[in-house]
């Protein structure tokens, strides 16, 4: 089998720009539909944000005691972490450091599994 050339011949250029363009418009109209989407979804969470924001007003605003439990419960949360941020710069490492000591030495067996006797099977034992 010998190599023979392609008979076609290569695209015209005329031809080639307008598939070129076709396609760039093609991409367009997908970006320009994605935009259009983009917008419509941003729209729908600011509405879905604003209408969760007013359920969560009137919720928490109908009851104080809730209001003081979630302030206390945000207070204590920023006290921890306060008190963590303080530990991990180093502040104050002490109360909370455990005290390391080494273990006492032990004998190292020459063999650490050491041969067992023979056991008798079940059936020896009932017997």
């Amino acid at each position: 089998m010998a190599f023979e050339p392609s008979t076609t011949a290569p695209p015209e250029p005329a031809e080639t720009s307008r598939r070129v363009g076709d396609q760039l418009h093609a991409l367009s109209r997908v970006a320009e539909t994605l935009t259009y989407r983009l917008l419509d979804l941003e729209e729908r969470l600011a509405a879905q944000e604003q209408a969760l924001g007013s359920l969560l007003g009137s919720a928490l605003g109908s009851d104080p005691d809730q209001v003081e439990q979630m302030d206390q419960r945000l207070g204590d949360t920023e006290a921890r972490l306060a008190h963590i941020e303080e530990l991990l710069a180093g502040a104050d490492p002490t109360p909370m450091a455990r005290h390391l000591q080494a273990l006492p030495q032990q004998e190292v067996l020459d063999d650490p599994f050491p041969e067992e006797g023979e056991q008798p099977f079940m059936d020896e034992r009932i017997a």
